[in-house]
């Protein structure tokens, strides 16, 4: 190929990776990690963010933080914005890992590289994702083909280019010092009888150290941060099969797949790293340790903190794409395998594609890096009234990112050490300064008191409502005695007297209807005397216009789902009973809410003074459903 027929290729790679970065930018909503960088790295003065515990509980180097701040000074901190700044900058990693790939092995190697990059399903998801891993591994690429160009050319420019790149890296992202690292010992390996060489390189690694010191070797961040990292131990095993396929192909598809996809992707990958080292051992050798070494490194690290995650080693990714870009440019002499070796090569090529565009697509329409906190957001926001607390128990930054500033928010519990009697005294807190507490979100997975504010809210308040949005609770609950502020709430005010047994004060028709198609009513009934029978209460829906009373909706139960029974209810005051109207199948319209007591062994009704045997409660308007 010519220099101009490389040069366009290279450049529709680059447009490509860019088109699949910004596609459906904004589909799924913020994960946790991602909210965090908005409120806390965007929202707030940059000044403050470096000087505050932040770089303690998320760490990160300053770079990191002072671009998103800068790039949310443009453009504000909303999902598609933010993530734009990582889907341009890992779009640039294409050119810079053809670079990377051209200086190793030549240019075939390098244009075939740019397109895998291009299409490199975990590459195109840290690219939507606002945080600094993208970023950390174009400019990681970056400073490995400086590195090299500084190492076969010697010229002054090539290292004074090569700090830079190396020490904007390393302050985009701490783990640049794994790659680091690797370098190091590439240079060590090759280059250890060249003493002038060696020389030159080790002056830089200096600058390097110097140019990092003044962050690096913070108190603070060295003895006094606490961190001890938010994903898990190192498992070794877990190498093989969840780093390499991850590395290699990205984790969105389910993790059954994934169990039958490694060994595919392993058998590749080894495939290409031989090809390279048929084909140009130093190549080879320097995409090993680039494939190689950080994981191993961070498995190591893991043994003291929990950081064992593929994201963390991002930057060794790029290894990969260049043992399979290996195995498409050199298998057909590397293997050795016959006249139709080219042809075996070009189907390898073809199955793998086929495997990119099946995890990409996967990516696209099914799969979600975070549960669906706009949904849970919105519900919440239709139904919340005056003194309503909301407590979250997924201690997930996402959810105070949708629902900032639209009502008194909580989370317990706070972390995993908050101990029963403290989450206990608050609850108890909570229940005396407000009318309705929302418990949502589900609690993180292996935390010890993860359900103690769920078992405490059971066991002491009313549970009015619960509904699951794509995966997330949402419950409320109020507490047992009816308050005189939630009293003046009740739409029905008129006492409507049942025989000689109760007197219903009013109704509450809990609009908007809940997810699941069901119409939650409130009641509330002062029992006068205890009843002969077992009575239950009645909530009818009928048609506006219907010449009978059939419901087309109801929901009978005892009082209070038996807490009280009318045997007995005279020692009760004036208590609320909660009703669900499955109403998910009926047309819109007007209908009637009828309300009434019965004996639930024989039938009968308790009539009113007028000798009806049920009460026209209120008039309903039910909407067309939304889609």
């Amino acid at each position: 190929m010519s220099k101009n027929c490389t040069l366009a290729a290279l450049v529709a790679f680059t447009i490509l990776g860019f088109a699949l970065r910004v596609h459906a930018l904004d589909r799924v909503p913020f994960r946790g990690d991602e909210a965090f960088t908005a409120l806390n790295w965007v929202r707030q003065p940059l000044l403050t963010t470096l000087a505050s515990d932040i770089p303690l509980r998320d760490p990160q180097p300053p770079l990191a933080y002072a671009l998103f701040w800068f790039w949310g000074q443009l453009l504000g901190s909303a999902e598609f914005t933010l993530r734009l700044l990582p889907a341009l900058v890992g779009a640039l990693g294409v050119p810079a890992l053809y670079a990377l790939g051209a200086r190793l092995g030549g240019w075939q190697l390098g244009l075939v590289a740019a397109l895998l990059w291009s299409l490199h399903p975990y590459a195109v998801w840290h690219a939507q994702d606002a945080r600094n891993y993208a970023l950390w591994s174009t400019f990681s690429l970056l400073a490995l083909w400086l590195a090299l160009s500084a190492l076969s050319r010697g010229r002054l420019v090539d290292w004074v280019l090569y700090v830079v790149a190396a020490v904007t890296a390393a302050y985009v992202y701490y783990l640049e010092l794994f790659v680091m690292a690797v370098v190091n010992l590439f240079v060590f390996i090759v280059f250890w009888r060249r003493s002038v060489l060696l020389g030159r390189w080790f002056t830089a690694q200096l600058i390097v150290a110097l140019a990092l010191a003044p962050w690096f070797f913070q108190e603070r961040l060295l003895v006094g941060s606490g961190y001890g990292g938010t994903a898990q131990g190192a498992n070794f095993v877990r190498l093989f099969d969840w780093f390499l396929p991850a590395l290699a192909l990205g984790e969105a598809l389910p993790s059954v797949v994934v169990l039958a996809a490694w060994p595919v992707a392993a058998v590749f990958v080894f495939l290409g790293f031989y090809s390279l080292w048929r084909a140009c051992r130093l190549c080879a050798v320097f995409v090993v340790l680039l494939g190689v070494v950080p994981p191993l490194l961070l498995a190591f690290v893991s043994l003291r903190l929990d950081v064992f995650t593929p994201r963390y080693v991002l930057a060794s990714a790029p290894a990969y794409v260049l043992a399979l870009s290996g195995l498409f440019v050199f298998g057909t002499d590397s293997l050795r395998i016959g006249s139709r070796s080219r042809g075996v090569v070009r189907g390898a090529l073809f199955v793998w594609l086929f495997l990119v565009v099946v995890v990409l697509v996967f990516y696209y329409r099914d799969y979600a890096k975070s549960p669906d906190w706009r949904a849970l957001a919105n519900y919440l926001h239709e139904r919340l009234e005056d003194k309503s607390l909301v407590i979250q128990t997924a201690a997930d930054e996402a959810f105070t990112y949708y629902f900032d500033n639209r009502s008194d928010q909580q989370r317990l519990p706070a972390n995993p050490h908050q101990s029963f009697e403290e989450i206990t005294q608050v609850l108890e807190t909570d229940q005396q300064q407000y009318t309705s507490i929302w418990l949502v979100a589900n609690p993180p997975v292996g935390w010890r008191n993860a359900n103690v504010s769920a078992d405490w809210l059971a066991a002491n308040m009313q549970l009015i409502r619960s509904s699951l949005l794509a995966g997330l609770p949402a419950r409320q609950f109020m507490p047992w005695t009816v308050s005189a502020t939630e009293l003046g709430k009740v739409e029905t005010t008129e006492k409507v007297r049942f025989g000689d047994v109760a007197c219903l004060w009013g109704v509450r028709v809990m609009f908007p209807v809940e997810p699941d198609g069901s119409l939650v009513v409130l009641t509330y009934w002062q029992p006068i005397r205890n009843a002969e029978s077992d009575l239950k209460v009645f909530v009818h829906l009928v048609p506006a216009d219907a010449q009978t009373n059939a419901p087309v909706a109801q929901d009978d139960q005892y009082p209070q789902d038996g807490r009280i029974s009318s045997l007995r209810w005279a020692e009760h005051d004036l208590f609320r009973d909660v009703y669900a109207l499955p109403v998910a199948s009926l047309p819109p319209g007007t209908y009637r809410l009828l309300i009434g007591l019965y004996d639930a062994g024989s039938g009968r009704r308790v009539t009113l003074p007028d000798g009806h045997d049920s009460y026209y409660a209120a008039t309903i308007d039910l909407p067309q459903p939304q889609s």
